[in-house]
């Protein structure tokens, strides 16, 4: 159960904005980091510099890291710490404003490369962690909204964190592409050895469209391999998956998270999480 919990954190954490409209992108860069009001978290940037529609940023990075203390298994005191990072060398943004509705822009090119990563420790322990790296990544007519404050723990706030992913939602994207991704990722085993696994992952010409409103019209991918190693009855094994090409169309991830909202009413409606893969 705490593992369940863990993951869903990792899905849902991110970052606050507010301000008021600016003149320029650099104006806009500064309202949008200087709004940041969580405890545990950090942006900033090492420089910006305007030229023409486009704002060049370089060294941006956010980063944040909390801990969730919690009512584990038999009444006894447990606690999740997650991390996550973002860092870019460089960010390439046209056209960039902030105003009441949140962060926007005409494009965003990160012209090198963009890296995230994150760790979970479930009682002090490592129980999740990975790291990936995406090339030559370009977001075109993005919104990054104003978001709620982030629920201040787990217990009884299962309705507060859905109500932050329903304003997460209105994060929007028109196209997002890449030209290929790295990834790589590990699962601490169980008490007794078992469960734990690590993977490291590529593929290439990711496409992502019509994202908003917690949906997402298409996601596509070119070719993915993935490479997976595991102990099994105390021996260490691997084994190699590749996919020629995967194709997502409208998918609701936001129906997957209000499964989890403690609400007793229901529309008694039927509600595809994906028409087609």
């Amino acid at each position: 159960m705490n593992r369940i919990v863990a993951w869903s954190l990792v899905l849902l954490l991110g970052s606050t904005v507010s301000g008021l409209a600016q003149e320029t992108g650099r104006e806009a860069l500064d309202a949008f980091v200087s709004s940041f009001q969580v405890d545990g978290l950090n942006v900033g940037y090492g420089s910006a510099k305007e030229e023409g529609d486009g704002l060049t940023i370089e060294d941006f990075t956010i980063t944040y890291s909390a801990t969730f203390a919690f009512e584990g298994e038999g009444g006894q005191p447990s606690s999740i710490a997650v991390r996550l990072d973002m860092t870019a060398p460089e960010i390439v943004a046209f056209k960039l404003r902030h105003d009441a509705g949140g962060l926007a822009a005409d494009r965003f090119d990160f012209t090198d490369v963009l890296e995230q990563g994150g760790s979970v420790l479930i009682d002090g322990k490592p129980a999740f962690e990975f790291r990936a790296a995406i090339h030559n990544y370009r977001i075109s007519g993005m919104v990054w909204p104003h978001l709620l404050p982030f629920p201040t723990g787990l217990k009884g706030q299962v309705r507060a964190w859905i109500d932050w992913y329903r304003v997460i939602a209105g994060f929007r994207v028109d196209v997002a592409t890449a030209d290929f991704v790295t990834g790589r990722f590990s699962v601490s085993e169980e008490p007794g050895g078992e469960g734990g696994f690590s993977s490291d992952v590529e593929y290439k010409d990711f496409r992502m469209e019509g994202m908003r409103d917690g949906r997402i019209a298409l996601y596509s991918m070119g070719p993915m391999v993935q490479e997976t190693r595991y102990q099994l009855d105390g021996a260490p094994y691997a084994e190699t998956s590749i996919i020629d090409s995967t194709l997502v169309k409208n998918l609701n991830a936001m129906a997957l998270f209000e499964l989890f909202d403690p609400k007793p009413e229901g529309t008694g409606q039927r509600v595809a999480l994906v028409e087609s893969i």
